[in-house]
């Protein structure tokens, strides 16, 4: 966590390791699908909560995250807004620079039921 009460989860990702992301391709450049934007909220937010449901409101996919061969790291920053509202954006860094670029964000909250 950070002092503004903000988690950060870190990914990295190779094509290497993750060969089935090959298939997902536009104009040939192997793209990060929005699915799994969904599949990387419902993963992070487990680790604030383990049970119950997860509402999504307002998934925007702000600009294509491309795959390469080279390391790409991912981060998911989880900011709670108020009344258990999570905000959460990915950020994508390929080898290590210092600029990351949003992807993507998406306002979540639990709920009891599905």
């Amino acid at each position: 966590t950070t002092p503004n009460k903000e988690l950060i989860i870190s990914i990295d990702l190779n094509l290497k390791k993750a060969r089935f992301l090959e298939d997902h391709q536009i104009y040939h450049h192997v793209i990060f699908p929005a699915a799994g934007f969904i599949e990387l909220t419902i993963a992070s937010l487990k680790q604030l909560k383990e049970s119950g449901g997860i509402f999504f409101e307002n998934m925007n996919c702000l600009k294509a995250l491309e795959i390469k061969n080279s390391n790409q790291s991912i981060q998911v920053l989880i900011t709670e807004e108020k009344n258990g509202i999570y905000v959460l954006k990915y950020y994508s860094n390929e080898n290590n620079h210092e600029d990351w670029i949003l992807h993507a964000e998406v306002k979540t909250y639990f709920t009891d039921s599905l």
